[in-house]
């Protein structure tokens, strides 16, 4: 994808369901004009890139023993789906034709930081973490606006990859095993007894596994084992806030706009999600005194090393 910019500018309020309007390019802080929180702005990817990812097809791959044994390495269980799981085959129908409607308004956002307590994002490593509860403990937590990102960044690309994914799933719902709709949950933190706020990219029902579904972007899929950890974090939240130990990585390449052969995806489904989340977190614990002390501070001393 390249970088060009466009005019087309939106903002979208997180604190309430204003539709979103059009503004002016710009950096400045935006407010809604119902309920005055800060809003988001975002920005319509270029005509070029739309057209390709409407017209992009892509090919399944079985997970390799390599991506699998990254996540097995972790202490899950990783494993492929088999050829005949009806995931599996509601996301070819999907993947593997073009696009053929138009209508899809595709948004490269950006996002609000700095909200008071933890998600599931402050989970993915140990210094993330730990930030995120010194800022907590320090009250020096601020919200701000992200703003969006460069068309050509992964983080840019994912957005569309998951838009576009999500509009082929909305124009054939409802589909019996997959959905695209973003799920958003509040939950106590199993070891910690904290609120903790998730949001999957969707759901998925089969009998070879029952959960959340996330939705990873990568130049190639070779790629897709180096952040299988913090993956595993985010999915092992949002896995425990609807009550199962289990859930679907898909992984996807990013189409490039001179690519001659087709982007490539595959599937991952794991389980044992509960047990690596509080192994990671307890093992953190035990060898950083500073975090020990900042999650006593926040639990009032009740977490075992």
């Amino acid at each position: 994808m390249n970088n060009k910019t466009t005019l087309k500018n939106w903002a979208t309020c997180p604190n309430c369901h204003t539709p979103e309007w059009r503004v002016a390019p710009g950096i400045a802080n935006l407010r809604c004009p119902n309920c005055t929180a800060i809003a988001v702005r975002s920005r319509q990817a270029p005509l070029e890139v739309r057209r390709m990812l409407k017209a992009t097809t892509w090919e399944y791959a079985n997970p390799t023993q390599d991506l699998l044994e990254a996540f097995r390495r972790t202490g899950v269980v990783a494993t492929a789906l088999p050829d005949n799981d009806p995931i599996l085959e509601e996301v070819r129908v999907l993947l593997e034709l073009p696009r053929d409607f138009d209508g899809v308004r595709f948004r490269i956002r950006g996002f609000l930081a700095g909200r008071k307590g933890l998600c599931a994002g402050d989970f993915k490593t140990k210094s993330r973490l730990k930030g995120s509860l010194k800022a907590e403990a320090s009250g020096s937590k601020v919200e701000f606006i992200r703003p969006p990102p460069p068309v050509d960044s992964p983080s840019a690309e994912g957005q569309l990859i998951e838009q576009e994914l999500a509009a082929r799933t909305a124009a054939v719902q409802p589909l019996d095993h997959l959905n695209m709709a973003k799920v958003r949950a509040t939950t106590s933190h199993p070891l910690l007894g904290v609120e903790v706020n998730s949001s999957s990219d969707g759901s998925v029902a089969s009998g070879h596994v029952l959960g959340p579904l996330e939705l990873k972007s990568h130049a190639t899929l070779a790629d897709a084992g180096d952040k299988g950890r913090e993956v595993l974090q985010q999915l092992s939240i949002q896995a425990f806030a609807v009550g199962v130990d289990e859930g679907l990585i898909i992984i996807a390449e990013r189409p490039r706009l001179d690519a001659v052969a087709s982007p490539r995806f595959t599937a991952v489904a794991v389980s044992g999600l509960l047990e690596f989340h509080l192994g990671s977190l307890q093992h953190w614990i035990s060898i950083d005194e500073e975090l020990a002390a900042l999650i006593s501070n926040l639990t009032g001393g009740d977490v075992d090393e």
